[in-house]
């Protein structure tokens, strides 16, 4: 009885033993090179790299260029030498004119599993009328191999322009018109994470925020946000904001 006993367990283990043989083991060779999500601006509230953007209404009006730092990162093994990354940029009438642009030198630097990609981005009137995307996709120069399709490559829609919010109409009395000059302060101001209150229910995210807004403007039900724009409203009655920086007109108030 032992001796059956032994020998169906041996050809049980046989099977096992012919699929770990069989495994596909990760080759050291191969070296996989990915994006991660940047941390760009206010207005970009997203980790879905086909989905990044950039617009410098969200910037002082003075910044006339913006470096995005784009994270990369290693799959694979560190080396002891810096190794280059070949890039393909997109074309297409949409794209982001070269002029508008500057990459720096897309290298993994030695002994690194996590290296940066800077993009130096310059302000111009065309962003004001129009947005330009910049796709980057990463391409295998024997070096570096593209790691996930979904990683592999990034587009970021670059702008000058901010719209004004859905919520903004219902809130006017307390914001007045729609200036950028007070909703870019507002931003500021009410970013999430500065209101505790658990907006789950009612928005189905976790807080309330300058793009999380309570469905509407009532100061008992809402307490923390009206203390947020009282602090709004004191921004604007010590410091004297104009539209558009042009003295000419009617310094900013909050109703």
């Amino acid at each position: 009885m032992n001796r059956i006993l032994f020998f169906i367990a041996c050809c049980l283990l046989l099977p096992a033993c012919s699929k770990r043989n069989g495994l596909i083991t990760f080759d050291p060779a191969n070296a996989f090179i990915e994006f991660d999500a940047p941390q760009i601006n206010l207005g970009n509230m997203t980790n879905e790299l086909d989905r990044l953007s950039f617009s410098f209404a969200f910037e002082a009006d003075t910044l006339r260029s913006k470096i995005v730092a784009v994270p990369i990162r290693l799959i694979g093994q560190q080396a002891d030498i810096d190794r280059p990354l070949e890039l393909l940029v997109g074309s297409g009438p949409d794209a982001l004119p070269d002029s508008l642009f500057r990459m720096e030198p897309a290298v993994l630097h030695a002994r690194r599993f996590q290296d940066t990609l800077y993009i130096h981005i310059k302000r111009d009137n065309i962003l004001k009328n129009k947005q330009f995307s910049l796709t980057v996709a990463i391409q295998d120069n024997s070096i570096l191999k593209p790691g996930s399709p979904l990683r592999s490559q990034f587009k970021l829609l670059v702008y000058d322009q901010l719209p004004e919010p859905p919520w903004w109409r219902q809130w006017t009395g307390f914001f007045g018109p729609f200036r950028k000059e007070v909703y870019r302060q507002w931003m500021r101001v009410y970013y999430p994470g500065a209101d505790p209150t658990d907006a789950n229910v009612e928005t189905g995210k976790p807080y309330f925020s300058w793009y999380n807004m309570p469905k509407a403007p009532f100061p008992t039900l809402y307490p923390l946000t009206f203390n947020f724009i009282d602090q709004l409203k004191k921004y604007f009655e010590t410091h004297a904001v104009y539209p558009d920086n042009d003295l000419s007109q009617p310094r900013i108030y909050l109703p």
